[in-house]
């Protein structure tokens, strides 16, 4: 009746959340694949007015949108992994006889384990979802198998810890490594308010290349997420573990901008491994994704001042936080079309690195 040595147990306990944490956001993004290929058969396959329902631009839509949100769910899923297992590895050649390695390295990327339950079980419920919506009245039958994709699908929300207890232990815990001078955020965070001082001064060194705007995008969203963390705290100080909407909120910022980082260094990878004709579809991807990320970001980011902050007060930080959150024009219809006729064409979800 003893887990581990007395008095530790509870370090196997939530060691075992966080793996389970972790592997369920690896695998219901890997269920939502199969969801997707089930979209691709039904939808090709499928015809109205003599033309298949793929040919169709708002399915066409729901297909891109599918592909798009695994393949970033996807690159958040293999950085998180890796980072995970080059800790343990680093832990074991300086320990070799301890045998706690991998909870430790668990521990170290909780919040990234937290992340990923939550952004992979809600990647899963929208594909699923609009995979009933493509099937229309057969995705309610059970010789279709999205039928049993869509029961299934609802229960990874609640286990491992409901996504609303993983949203409130994304910014709770990083404000804790924080206090503890485990991560530097209170410089990063000096920096912002330098830079926003002086916003004439902020630049991004980005690469040049075909996702340079991508990679700008992403560092400055890392900026406005920093700005924003610090305007709760200013705010609530000590007592932010009891404003949970507030909580939720970062949770979303700091989980899409995460997100957001890994996908363009899984496209960055593919340029570099497979070269710009091979891997036009993957920027297209991340050009899409960019885009919506920064304007998800900056509704999350207004919704986060007007909590904070009185009128006149929100005006003013809305204005800093235009600084970092700045999505150009995109003509997102065009690109997703190009996604969807790639993954028709390929008749399904074709990534696997």
């Amino acid at each position: 009746n003893v887990l581990g040595e007395i008095g530790k147990g509870h370090r196997i306990a939530f060691g075992i959340l966080n793996l389970g944490r972790l592997k369920l956001g690896v695998g219901t993004v890997a269920g939502a694949r199969y969801a997707t290929d089930l979209t691709i058969e039904y939808t090709t396959q499928r015809t109205q007015f003599q033309t298949p329902l793929s040919e169709f631009g708002l399915i066409q839509k729901k297909i891109a949108e599918q592909v798009i949100k695994i393949y970033a769910g996807e690159a958040m899923g293999y950085r998180i992994t890796g980072l995970v297992s080059d800790y343990e590895h680093q832990l074991k050649a300086s320990r070799p006889d301890d045998d706690t390695a991998m909870l430790a390295a668990l521990d170290e990327y909780s919040v990234e384990c937290a992340m990923s339950k939550v952004y992979g079980s809600e990647v899963l419920d929208f594909v699923v979802d609009e995979a009933v919506q493509a099937h229309g009245g057969y995705g309610y039958i059970k010789e279709y198998p999205v039928e049993q994709c869509y029961r299934d699908s609802r229960i990874n929300r609640i286990y491992e810890g409901t996504n609303e207890i993983n949203r409130m232990l994304v910014p709770g815990q990083l404000l804790k490594k924080a206090m503890k001078g485990e991560i530097p955020l209170m410089d990063r965070v000096q920096g912002i308010g330098a830079e926003l001082a002086a916003p004439e001064t902020i630049s991004v060194d980005v690469p040049e290349g075909p996702i340079a705007r991508e990679r700008r995008d992403a560092e400055l969203a890392k900026r406005a997420a920093l700005f924003l963390l610090n305007e709760a705290v200013q705010k609530y100080m000590m007592e932010i573990d009891k404003q949970q909407e507030v909580l939720a909120l970062l949770a979303d910022i700091l989980t899409e901008v995460f997100v957001l980082d890994s996908t363009v260094a899984r496209v960055a990878k593919a340029l570099d491994r497979d070269g710009p004709a091979k891997s036009e579809i993957p920027v297209k991807i991340l050009q899409v994704f960019s885009n919506e990320a920064v304007r998800r970001l900056d509704g999350w980011g207004r919704e986060l001042l007007a909590v904070v902050h009185e009128a006149d007060a929100w005006r003013e930080k809305v204005g800093q936080l235009e600084h970092y959150l700045r999505p150009d024009p995109l003509n997102t219809v065009a690109l997703k079309r190009e996604i969807a006729r790639d993954a028709v064409a390929a008749g399904r979800y074709r990534f696997f690195s």
